[in-house]
C-alpha cells in the first residue's frame, strides 16, 4: 500500500471494501449532505473547503485500521480517521469505523453515517473526547446517538 498523503486539517474517509459501490457512493452521498450544510471550514487563503478527503484506491482493499494506521504522516492532526470497510457497506446505516488518533490511539469504534458530523464536530471543539462516544456504543458496538 502506498503511503496516505493527507492535509493536516481534513477528516481521512478511506475506503477498504470495494465489493458495494452503491454503498461507497451512499456513504459519500451522506457525508457530502454533512459537508454542505454544517461542516465547512476556511482554509488560509480564506476560500471554504469541505474538511473531508476521500481515499477511493484498489491499493487499500481489504487494508485493516491498524496498516491504514501506519501508513499516516506524523503530522495529521484530525481527532480520528474513518475507514469504509465491509461492514460499512453491507448495513443499510452504514456503520463507519472510527480509529481515535489523539488519546488512545488506534482505539476502534463504530458510528452510523449520519452521526459522523456530531462526533467530529464534538472532537475538534474539545467538547467530549473519542471515549465518551466509544463508550456510547450500543449493544451491537454502534454509536447511534444520545
Amino acid at each position: 500500500m502506498p503511503d496516505i498523503l493527507s492535509s493536516s486539517y481534513e477528516l481521512l474517509v478511506i475506503r477498504t471494501d470495494f465489493s458495494a459501490p452503491q454503498a461507497w457512493e451512499a456513504v459519500r452521498a451522506t457525508i457530502g449532505s454533512m459537508v454542505d450544510n454544517e461542516w465547512i471550514l476556511e482554509d488560509d487563503e480564506g476560500e471554504f473547503v469541505a474538511p473531508v478527503q476521500y481515499l477511493d484506491d484498489p491499493a487499500y482493499e481489504g487494508a485493516t485500521a491498524e496498516e491504514i494506521l501506519a501508513l499516516l504522516p506524523e503530522e495529521y492532526d484530525p481527532a480520528f480517521f474513518v475507514v469504509v470497510d465491509e461492514v460499512a457497506v453491507r448495513l443499510p446505516e452504514m456503520p463507519l469505523l472510527l480509529v481515535d488518533l489523539r488519546v488512545e490511539r488506534g482505539r476502534q469504534m463504530r458510528v452510523i453515517a449520519t452521526e459522523l458530523y456530531s462526533i467530529e464536530a464534538n472532537l475538534s471543539i474539545g467538547n467530549m473526547d473519542f471515549a465518551e462516544f466509544a463508550d456510547a456504543m450500543d449493544e451491537e458496538g454502534i454509536f447511534r446517538g444520545f
